[in-house]
């Protein structure tokens, strides 16, 4: 069996409830076509105050390639990410955020 290469994607989210589920949907759709590749997707919340964490509570439960990180208080993107940098990634990381994810696609 050949070493599949394992990719960290940093996804900082607030109040993301509409975008998570085609955010989540895509990544597993570019990783299923990748052979050599897996993925760990780790969504950091900054204390969303809508439904974004329950969302993403549903998508762990069925994907252990999901991870969540929700912080007590809003601190901003910036802080949150650089907190969160301080745990073990894999050789390769991807940050994306769902918010321009829509721009982003073609």
């Amino acid at each position: 069996m050949k070493n599949k290469i394992k990719v960290s994607i940093i996804a900082p989210c607030f109040n993301e409830e509409k975008n998570i589920d085609l955010f989540y949907n895509e990544i597993v759709s570019v990783f299923n076509s990748i052979e050599d590749a897996y993925y760990e997707l780790i969504f950091l919340d900054d204390s969303s105050s809508d439904n974004t964490v329950l969302k993403i509570k549903k998508i762990i439960e069925d994907d252990k390639n999901v991870k969540l990180v929700v912080m007590q208080e809003t601190t901003g993107y910036i802080k949150t990410l650089l907190m969160e940098l301080n745990m073990p990634l894999e050789k390769f990381l991807f940050l994306c955020y769902q918010s321009t994810f829509k721009t982003l696609q073609v």
